[in-house]
């Protein structure tokens, strides 16, 4: 039914045929399905049944018109058929069977000969297999022996280099020369052997063969320290004392300079390798190389030293002045005090006054003096080998090129010492080491004769050996003009700690330049003793030495150094008080006029001074420059501007009084002289010689200056136009408050017609060029101590007088137009009149 109608059913299954194993395991999955779905499939299977009956029916040829006989006879032959068939396969499989049996069996027995084989040739594997395991493990051993064989022998050869040393070497040390590098660097080589060998620790064995080539090494080792400090000794005192030569002197500005040292160390550091032997082996010999060579260097520094400070003496002696020469005094030129040598200095003459670089008495110097006279020809002239110093050099800048060279010299001296004695702290022989050329030896070095394999950075932890020293070829940190940082432990810069040098490098230091705070206070003193205000131009230079040192480990120097800056601030500060003192002791006669004042004169040159020893710079002194101006200026102009209050005081207590009238005038006068004399200084100072940094805080002078110039200038014509035209211009002051209170002029009493004809005859043309003649030499007699003044003066004048004139004519125009009255002059002739001067 489902063929006929178009349906595939190749999937249907007749009924009662058993269900394959894909629809078994489709059974067993839908088990769990409902039982609508049970339904559907056993309506399903119903009809697949039907479509297999009705397929088997048409195979046979059955019609519907066929009887159920023939269709059964059919069936029947079918059947018998089939079976027919099934008896044949059977009886044609029973003779197959009994071949397939006698195969099975030969099968069998060729698998029993294979399982006796197989058994034979497991027992040769395993006697095989343990000759090999018997084989390995005699190998292994020989191995094991074999490795202990060697480590015997390197542990053997260690030993016999340990108690060895080849006759040759040993001779090394005693015939070497230790005049070149190389004999140096050979003498060294042999040396560290040496001490390795007494450093190295006993064996377990052969301690009495051990024992005696430790003792001759002992006697080696003795002689060639002995050797070491006989040589050194004399080296030094020789180097020491041929760089003192003043052929190699050098001269800066005709100022001679502590140079020797330098020579010394570059000849001696050569010498550091031995130095750090004698170290370790005879400490007592160190010791006394040590004292050795600062006797001879703090007689050389103290040569040189006394050579540089003498060199100074002309520039510090340049304000000098003898009060009987009767030449004027050059510092008054830009102090508002002066104070003579022998009054600063007490009662003390000058050549017992005079300190010294290397603690001479007064006696001795004026001694050294007068046979410094007698060589050289007097004491101005140079020194041997050197040229006078230039006489426009100011006491500063020799101080600065003697401070320089002194501090430089004590920052390399403290560095070499600690190079050449090996006082280096550790952290910077680290820090040294880290270097580019640090880092190349570490890497070119093995592992040492111990068969350590750590680097010499692991060795450096300490204070560095003499055996390190060679091995990992160790040397000076040199760059001795540069100050070394304080490090800490962790290779770090120190704020703690206040010296940063080793104690026994500071205690040489002590020895060496015990008296460089007395050497540094002599040229303090030399070159403040005629000019105290030097004292802030030579904090330039301390405060630059203290700036370099910052952060070091110059403990030394800065302490020295410290304590200068403390003299010099509190000896400038002194200079401005003296000054200020002086201003304020400025006795004002206003009875009559005396020109400008001092400090009107001095002020500008002042600041000139001053900014010539202290220029642009970052360092205290500019602040203490700055609060000294402040400090003066505000006294200058609180001392005029009170000058003027109480002139101008006085003067309305006393308006009746011709005196103080008269006293009025005379502070005028005074003010304007001491205002133009100040500002004009300022100025020319401010076009020619002033920096740009400087030029707002001079502007600010100027500006304060100029506006008390301008009352004091109103109040001075107010007083001297009181005689040519002060009716005049009284009268129409009157009108013109008058109009101001829209008032009629005409109708008031005091300023009618008839007054005002009054006041213009007062006034005529004659009358006015009179008063102008008058005027003129007034002003001249008033301004005759400051000529320059004159002609600025009258300008203001003229001026005043033309705008009055212009005022008086407008208001005329306005109040009097009916009178028809007006001045006798024009403004053409007020011009000609006062130009005719």
């Amino acid at each position: 039914y489902v063929a006929d109608h178009g349906g595939d059913v190749s999937e249907l299954v007749p009924m009662g045929v058993p269900p394959s194993e894909e629809f078994a395991e489709e059974e067993l999955e839908d088990d769990d399905m409902g039982e609508d779905v049970d339904d559907v499939e056993e309506m399903m299977l119903d009809e697949a049944f039907m479509l297999s009956a009705d397929e088997l029916v048409n195979e046979f040829g059955w019609r519907a018109n066929v009887g159920a006989t023939q269709l059964e006879a059919r069936l029947l032959s079918e059947l018998h058929k089939i079976e027919s068939e099934n008896v044949r396969d059977m009886l044609e499989a029973d003779r197959q069977v009994p071949r397939l049996i006698k195969e099975l069996d030969q099968a069998i027995g060729n698998l029993d000969s294979m399982d006796r084989m197989l058994r034979f040739y497991s027992m040769e594997l395993e006697s095989m297999d343990d000759d090999v395991r018997k084989i390995q493990t005699e190998n292994e051993n020989l191995k094991t022996e074999e490795a202990n064989q060697q480590r015997l022998l390197i542990e053997l050869d260690t030993i016999l280099k340990t108690i060895t040393i080849s006759e040759k070497e040993l001779q090394v040390l005693r015939n070497e020369s230790l005049e070149t590098a190389d004999g140096i660097e050979r003498v060294e080589r042999v040396a560290a052997s040496l001490k390795r060998m007494l450093g190295a620790p006993a064996g377990g064995g052969e301690l009495e063969a051990r024992s005696e080539k430790i003792k001759k090494y002992e006697f080696y080792s003795a002689n060639f320290s002995t050797r070491v400090y006989d040589y050194l000794k004399v080296m030094f005192q020789f180097k020491i004392d041929g760089s003192g030569s003043d052929k190699a002197r050098v001269v800066r500005r005709g100022i001679r300079l502590i140079n020797g040292p330098e020579q010394v160390h570059k000849m001696m550091i050569k010498y550091a390798g031995l130095t750090l032997w004698l170290k370790e082996a005879k400490p007592s010999a160190d010791k006394e190389l040590q004292a050795l060579y600062i006797q001879c260097m703090n007689q050389l520094y103290t040569n040189q030293a006394r050579d540089l400070v003498e060199s100074c003496r002309p520039v510090f002696s340049r304000y000098r002045h003898d009060a009987n020469s009767g030449a004027p005094n050059p510092v008054a030129e830009f102090a508002f005090a002066t104070t003579s040598g022998s009054q600063v200095s007490g009662t003390t003459g000058p050549s017992a006054r005079r300190l010294s670089l290397d603690g001479l008495s007064g006696a001795a110097h004026q001694a050294l003096a007068s046979s410094k006279k007698t060589d050289s020809g007097g004491a101005g002239s140079p020194g041997p080998g050197g040229a006078a110093p230039a006489s426009d050099m100011q006491p500063t800048e020799a101080f600065s090129i003697a401070l320089g060279n002194l501090v430089g010299h004590v920052v390399s001296e403290q560095n070499f010492i600690s190079d050449l004695f090996h006082y280096v702290p550790p952290a910077h022989t680290r820090a040294a080491r880290r270097g580019p050329a640090g880092r190349k030896g570490s890497a070119d070095d093995g592992e040492d004769d111990h068969g350590e394999s750590e680097g010499p950075q692991a060795k450096l932890g300490e204070n560095v050996t003499f055996y390190n020293w060679v091995t990992y070829k160790i040397r000076p940190i040199e760059n001795w003009e540069v100050p070394r940082p304080k490090l800490d432990s962790a290779d770090v810069v120190s704020q703690t700690v206040h010296f940063g040098s080793v104690k026994e490098v500071k205690s040489m230091l002590d020895l060496l330049f015990g008296n460089l705070a007395t050497q540094v206070d002599t040229l303090v003193e030399m070159g403040t003793r005629f000019d105290p205000s030097q004292a802030v131009g030579m904090l330039v230079p301390i405060s630059r030495a203290l700036d370099m040192c910052k952060g070091s480990d110059q403990g030394f120097l800065i302490n020295v150094l410290e304590r200068s800056k403390d003299r010099l601030e509190a000896m400038f500060q002194r200079y401005v008080s003296e000054q200020a003192r002086a201003i304020e002791a400025t006795k004002f006669v206003t009875k009559k006029r005396g020109g400008a004042l001092p400090f009107a004169r001095v002020f500008p040159k002042f600041i000139a001074h001053i900014e010539s020893l202290v220029g642009d710079t970052g360092y205290s002194a500019r602040a203490i420059a700055d609060s000294a101006y402040s400090r003066v200026s505000r006294l200058i102009f609180d001392t005029l501007e009170t000058l003027l209050r109480e002139a101008d005081r006085n003067a309305q207590r006393n308006a009746d009084d011709k005196d103080a009238q008269k006293e009025q005038l005379n502070a005028h006068v005074l003010l304007l002289e001491n205002l133009f004399v100040l500002t004009a200084g300022l100025k020319a100072y401010k076009t020619r010689g002033c920096k740009p940094y400087f030029v707002p805080t001079l502007e600010t002078y100027l500006d304060h200056a100029n506006a008390i110039q301008r009352k004091v200038t109103r109040a001075y014509l107010k007083d001297v136009l009181q005689r040519p035209m002060g009716k005049l211009i009284g009268f129409f002051d009157t009108v013109d408050r008058c109009l101001a209170a829209k008032k009629d002029p005409l109708a008031t009493s005091n300023l009618g017609k008839s007054q005002l004809k009054k006041v213009l005859q007062a006034h005529s043309s004659s009358n006015m060029r009179e008063n102008i003649k008058q005027l003129s030499k007034r002003v001249d007699k008033h301004f005759i101590n400051e000529s320059r003044l004159q002609p600025v003066i009258w300008q203001t004048i003229s001026d005043d007088m033309l705008s009055n004139y212009q005022r008086i004519v407008t208001l005329l125009a306005r109040a009097y137009k009916s009178t028809n009255l007006s001045l006798d002059f024009t403004q053409t002739d007020l011009k000609r009149w006062l130009s005719e001067r």
